[in-house]
C-alpha cells in the first residue's frame, strides 16, 4: 500500500513538470521566426550609456540598464519604426527612420541622446573698444 502511494506521488509529480513546462516560469525563448535587436543608447557628450530610456519597435518593448543596452525579442520581421523615450533631462540626438528587420539577430549599433538645456548659453560679450 505504502508503495502504491509513493508511486502515485511520483507520477503526480512527473505528470506536474511536464504540464508546466512552457508555462511561462521559464525565460522567454524568441521564435524560429522572429527577430532579437539589441544596442545601445549613450550620451552624445560624454559617450557613456544612458539608463531609463524606453525603446520599443512593433509590440516590443525594454528599459536601457546602466550601461545603456536594450534587447527586444519577438519582433516579426518587416519594416517597424523605432520609437525612443528619453528619461528626463534627455532628448533624441537626430531623427530615426523605418528600419526594415529581416529573421535573425538584427543589431541596431549606437542611438545618442542628449542632455536638454534649460536656456542656452549667452554668448561671448563684445570686446570694449575705446
Amino acid at each position: 500500500m505504502a508503495l502504491r502511494v509513493i508511486w502515485s506521488v511520483a507520477l503526480a509529480v512527473v505528470i506536474g513538470l511536464i504540464a508546466g513546462c512552457g508555462g511561462g516560469l521559464g525565460p522567454t525563448y524568441p521564435s524560429p521566426h522572429t527577430v532579437s535587436i539589441e544596442g545601445r543608447i549613450t550620451d552624445a557628450v560624454t559617450g557613456d550609456g544612458v539608463e531609463g530610456v524606453r525603446v520599443s519597435v512593433g509590440d516590443a518593448s525594454d528599459v536601457t540598464d546602466a550601461q545603456g543596452r536594450y534587447r527586444l525579442v519577438n519582433v516579426e520581421p518587416g519594416t517597424h519604426g523605432i520609437q525612443i523615450e528619453p528619461p528626463a533631462g534627455y532628448a533624441l540626438a537626430g531623427n530615426l527612420s523605418d528600419v526594415a528587420i529581416g529573421e535573425g539577430y538584427v543589431e541596431l549599433g549606437r542611438i545618442y541622446v542628449v542632455p536638454e538645456v534649460e536656456e542656452p548659453p549667452a554668448p561671448p560679450a563684445p570686446p570694449i573698444v575705446p
